[in-house]
């Protein structure tokens, strides 16, 4: 009987040990999850972009490639990886032809609008981020000293990879494929060459979290 009681007693302990070592290793593990979701307060991404004009249109055709700027404001959805925020981003490029498109060299293009997207964890510190957007872009040239612009409406589609060295800086690196529809006058022969750009745009830059 005796026999049976200290075997009973160290089966309870076992099994104590055991359920305690468990509820210890979920506890980290819930941690580790836990950390690269804890980022639904305000994230600020900076960075740079190469920005290619791309398409059979005047900006495929008739703009150079160059160096652009891009600023995010976002936060997650209560507890969610959804993300919603806010983007601006912007560059200028030489002109090929002039005579193509109206005598002037250079032209600045920036858009702003919101975005939505969904963080995707492959592990702890690294993230995906997809996301669709739209806004407002602009084009804005000058001519002898004289400034006008173009605008429209902009949709731009973003994939993002990011790693977080702590909670409150990562680097990022993304890929946006930016599509622009412009209101201007035109021949109709000429709108689907003149009233749409088209470009992709490498960026790479820092995030804050608060």
């Amino acid at each position: 009987m005796k026999f049976f009681t200290k075997q009973l007693l160290l089966a309870f302990i076992l099994i104590g040990v055991n359920l305690a070592s468990a509820q210890k290793g979920e506890e980290s593990l819930e941690n580790q999850y836990h950390f690269p979701q804890d980022d639904h307060y305000l994230n600020i991404k900076i960075g740079g972009d190469y920005v290619q004009p791309m398409g059979n249109t005047f900006t495929g055709d008739n703009l150079k490639s160059s160096g652009g700027f891009n600023l995010e404001l976002s936060f997650n959805l209560f507890e969610t990886p959804v993300l919603l925020g806010a983007r601006f981003s912007s560059s200028s490029h030489d002109v090929i032809d002039q005579s193509l498109v109206g005598n002037y060299d250079e032209t600045f293009n920036s858009f702003i609008g919101g975005f939505a997207g969904y963080q995707f964890f492959s592990r702890q510190k690294l993230r995906l981020t997809p996301s669709i957007g739209i806004g407002h872009v602009t084009y804005r040239q000058s001519i002898n000293s004289n400034s006008f612009r173009d605008s429209g409406t902009t949709f731009w589609l973003n994939g993002e990879v990011s790693y977080n060295f702590v909670k409150w800086f990562a680097l990022y690196g993304n890929v946006t494929l930016q599509n622009d529809y412009l209101k201007m006058d035109v021949p109709a022969e000429l709108e689907d060459y003149f009233k749409s750009g088209h470009f992709v745009r490498f960026g790479l830059g820092v995030k804050f979290v608060l």
